[in-house]
Protein backbone atom coordinates (compact mmCIF):
# COMPACT_ATOMS: atom_id res chain seq x y z
CA UNK A 1 0.00 0.00 0.00
CA UNK A 2 1.27 3.37 -0.91
CA UNK A 3 2.13 5.52 2.12
CA UNK A 4 0.26 8.37 0.43
CA UNK A 5 -2.89 6.25 0.54
CA UNK A 6 -2.59 5.89 4.29
CA UNK A 7 -1.84 9.58 4.70
CA UNK A 8 -5.05 10.50 2.87
CA UNK A 9 -7.15 8.45 5.28
CA UNK A 10 -5.26 9.42 8.41
CA UNK A 11 -7.40 12.50 9.20
CA UNK A 12 -10.58 10.49 8.63
CA UNK A 13 -9.43 7.77 11.02
CA UNK A 14 -8.38 10.30 13.63
CA UNK A 15 -11.72 12.11 13.38
CA UNK A 16 -13.62 8.84 13.53
CA UNK A 17 -11.61 7.09 16.26
CA UNK A 18 -10.28 10.11 18.15
CA UNK A 19 -6.67 10.99 18.80
CA UNK A 20 -6.03 8.06 21.13
CA UNK A 21 -4.50 4.70 20.54
CA UNK A 22 -7.36 3.45 18.37
CA UNK A 23 -6.58 5.76 15.47
CA UNK A 24 -2.86 4.99 15.67
CA UNK A 25 -3.50 1.27 15.61
CA UNK A 26 -5.92 1.68 12.68
CA UNK A 27 -3.38 3.66 10.63
CA UNK A 28 -0.61 1.14 11.27
CA UNK A 29 -2.94 -1.77 10.50
CA UNK A 30 -3.99 -0.15 7.22
CA UNK A 31 -0.37 0.42 6.23
CA UNK A 32 0.75 -3.12 7.08
CA UNK A 33 -2.19 -5.27 5.98
CA UNK A 34 -2.16 -4.82 2.20
CA UNK A 35 1.54 -5.56 1.50
CA UNK A 36 1.51 -8.50 3.91
CA UNK A 37 -1.63 -9.90 2.28
CA UNK A 38 -0.19 -9.56 -1.23
CA UNK A 39 3.09 -11.23 -0.23
CA UNK A 40 1.17 -14.05 1.45
CA UNK A 41 -1.01 -14.55 -1.61
CA UNK A 42 1.90 -14.67 -4.04
CA UNK A 43 3.90 -16.84 -1.68
CA UNK A 44 1.08 -19.39 -1.53
CA UNK A 45 0.51 -19.25 -5.29
CA UNK A 46 4.22 -19.73 -5.91
CA UNK A 47 4.39 -23.13 -4.20
CA UNK A 48 5.50 -25.84 -6.57
CA UNK A 49 2.43 -27.75 -7.73
CA UNK A 50 4.40 -31.00 -7.56
CA UNK A 51 4.66 -30.65 -3.77
CA UNK A 52 0.92 -30.14 -3.41
CA UNK A 53 0.16 -32.97 -5.82
CA UNK A 54 2.53 -35.32 -3.98
CA UNK A 55 1.00 -34.54 -0.60
CA UNK A 56 -2.52 -35.06 -1.96
CA UNK A 57 -1.50 -38.41 -3.49
CA UNK A 58 -0.09 -39.52 -0.15
CA UNK A 59 -3.50 -38.98 1.44
CA UNK A 60 -3.17 -35.50 2.93
CA UNK A 61 -6.38 -33.51 3.17
CA UNK A 62 -6.68 -29.82 2.28
CA UNK A 63 -5.89 -28.61 5.81
CA UNK A 64 -2.86 -30.86 6.12
CA UNK A 65 -1.60 -29.77 2.68
CA UNK A 66 -1.90 -26.16 3.77
CA UNK A 67 -0.21 -26.72 7.15
CA UNK A 68 2.57 -29.04 5.99
CA UNK A 69 3.27 -27.95 2.41
CA UNK A 70 1.91 -24.53 1.45
CA UNK A 71 2.56 -22.62 4.68
CA UNK A 72 6.21 -23.70 5.10
CA UNK A 73 6.94 -23.09 1.41
CA UNK A 74 5.31 -19.64 1.45
CA UNK A 75 6.83 -18.37 4.71
CA UNK A 76 10.07 -17.03 3.22
CA UNK A 77 8.16 -14.74 0.88
CA UNK A 78 5.64 -13.75 3.54
CA UNK A 79 8.29 -12.79 6.06
CA UNK A 80 10.78 -11.33 3.57
CA UNK A 81 9.08 -7.94 3.60
CA UNK A 82 8.35 -7.75 7.35
CA UNK A 83 11.66 -6.30 8.63
CA UNK A 84 11.34 -3.34 6.27
CA UNK A 85 7.76 -2.58 7.27
CA UNK A 86 8.72 -0.51 10.31
CA UNK A 87 11.26 1.51 8.33
CA UNK A 88 8.58 2.36 5.83
CA UNK A 89 6.08 3.32 8.54
CA UNK A 90 8.66 5.47 10.30
CA UNK A 91 9.23 7.52 7.13
CA UNK A 92 5.51 7.85 6.35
Amino acid sequence: MDPEFVRRFEPILIAWLGSGDGSKIAVITAAVFYPTFINSLYGAKGVNKLYVWSARNMGAGPLRVFAKVILPAALPQVSAWQPFQFLRLRDA
